[in-house]
């Protein structure tokens, strides 16, 4: 089955040809930058660029490796901005898995340089992400391909992701990144010196 590009933001999850879904453990890097404020763990991006979010909806990225969190920001590992951190989750999450999708006109949309078509796609599926319950869609970095021409995961987070996910290690970057507070959506307060590991 062949998408119509031209209707591709109206494409649906229940019937894409070769996409997973269900549960999946994962180990996934979110790369924050310019925190001085703190992390604010309740709080997701509405930036209107981002690849599968459009404005104002809420949304968060994040990698299976580190090098991609990087590349995906376009920051520079040996000179990150001041406040930024590496942090590290684990966890099991309810996820849609688009790595297998068998549509060429699909994944050539939904990866293209134009974002776009991505937000439109999971505009569109927003009530079969909810009504399945679930909180993170699984896909290969846009930029890695267009960059590296590899395939390196990205996890696209629902904020009903929020307390499914567990903190398991804070990376400080660079020379000015020093311990901050961390604001969890129930209230309770962490800083981030309390996940430094050796």
């Amino acid at each position: 089955m062949q998408t119509n590009i031209m209707g591709i933001g109206t494409v649906n999850f229940s019937t894409l040809p070769g996409i997973a879904t269900g549960e999946q453990t994962i180990s996934a890097k979110w790369l924050v930058t310019g925190v001085s404020g703190g992390i604010d763990l309740g709080r997701m991006s509405v930036a209107p660029d981002r690849r599968d979010f459009g404005p104002g909806i809420s949304g968060r990225q994040a990698a299976a490796e580190a090098d991609t969190c990087f590349l995906e920001l376009d920051v520079n590992p040996k000179s990150p901005p001041p406040f930024s951190y590496l942090v590290t989750f684990t966890g099991r999450v309810q996820a849609v898995d688009l790595r297998s999708a068998g549509d060429a006109a699909f994944s050539g949309a939904y990866y293209g340089r134009d974002v776009t078509p991505s937000q439109d796609i999971i505009e569109h599926n927003r009530a079969f992400l909810e009504s399945g319950n679930f909180n993170a869609v699984i896909r290969y970095s846009a930029a890695a391909q267009h960059k590296r021409n590899t395939l390196e995961v990205v996890y696209a987070f629902l904020p009903s992701v929020t307390g499914v996910l567990e903190i398991q290690n804070i990376e400080p970057l660079g020379d000015n990144s020093p311990p901050v507070p961390i604001r969890w959506p129930n209230g309770k307060a962490e800083n981030t010196k309390d996940y430094y590991r050796s």
